[in-house]
């Protein structure tokens, strides 16, 4: 029975042991604030970093390097560009902003991190759309990130038990084929790709908990030129779209 027990302690922290590289490299950046906002009332918005999957929240005093600093913009539905000053709380960073007239609001941040990590130069990126009354059709704004990519909102809040379903945009156009993942807070995790003609992800909400789609890219880094230092072997690329049913 001590053997056994034995053994089976010795899986468990081997388990563990190979969990938590993984788990350490998950961690990213992500906007959470409600899909729908009204004319004329307050809207918090607020940052995270952890790990998502496990619901590993990173306290915001211990943030890893510069991340702290990334730039909170409000794009106006008339394609204002507002930048929001966000203030730290124990847990994340916190942001408001009012809407002033119907439309969507697109929330988002691009923030190249300072330090490598594990030789890569991570650059996270995060978006939130906000509907604010019942705009005429999805937004045609341009994306206000450097790779030009942006995921646009479903027409109606996401729902449990219906396609959750975003269109992937590249350069303005329609972005067919992209791999991506989907991702609970409770663990579960789904990849997808968008479809080869609407570049339309989508795949059914089954049970309650917050969801986070992930577009991201992991180049090598082959020209020295390129490298930031002798240890910069690869670039972390990411856009993040958190929502709650």
């Amino acid at each position: 029975m001590n053997k056994r027990l034995h053994n089976l302690s010795l899986a468990a922290l081997l388990a563990l042991l190979l969990l938590l590289p993984t788990a350490t490299k998950a961690h990213t950046m992500w906007i959470d604030t409600p899909f729908e906002g009204h004319i004329g009332q307050p809207q918090t918005v607020r940052i995270f970093f952890g790990e998502f999957s496990l619901r590993m929240i990173s306290p915001a005093d211990r943030w890893f390097s510069d991340i702290a600093n990334c730039r909170l913009t409000l794009l106006a539905p008339d394609g204002t560009p507002i930048p929001l000053e966000k203030a730290p709380t124990d847990s994340c960073y916190t942001a408001s902003f009012t809407p002033t007239a119907e439309g969507w609001y697109l929330l988002y941040f691009e923030h190249t991190v300072r330090d490598l990590y594990e030789g890569m130069r991570i650059t996270y990126g995060a978006q939130s759309w906000v509907r604010v009354g019942h705009p005429d059709g999805p937004p045609t704004v341009a994306s206000p990130f450097s790779h030009g990519r942006l995921f646009l909102p479903p027409a109606e809040p996401f729902r449990l038990d219906q396609p959750a379903a975003v269109t992937l945009t590249e350069g303005g156009q329609l972005a067919p084929s992209r791999r991506l993942t989907l991702t609970s807070d409770k663990g579960w995790r789904k990849n997808l790709r968008s479809d080869a003609t609407t570049a339309i992800a989508s795949t059914p909400l089954l049970f309650p908990a917050d969801y986070l789609f992930e577009w991201t890219d992991n180049p090598p880094i082959t020209d020295p030129a390129q490298r930031i230092s002798t240890d910069h072997q690869s670039d972390y690329i990411t856009l993040n779209y958190f929502f709650r049913p």
